[in-house]
């Protein structure tokens, strides 16, 4: 999630033998009790 005309920021890395994948935007942060939720299917 992020604010209508704001961007988010996509970076990937390689570390050993694995590839990391970071988004990061200037939105609200997910609040603690939806963590567990956010992968899930809707």
């Amino acid at each position: 999630y992020s604010y209508d005309g704001s961007t988010i920021d996509i970076t990937a890395s390689v570390q050993a033998k694995d590839v990391i994948i970071k988004f990061a935007n200037k939105g609200d942060p997910i609040p603690p009790q939806k963590l567990e939720t956010i992968f899930e299917r809707f």
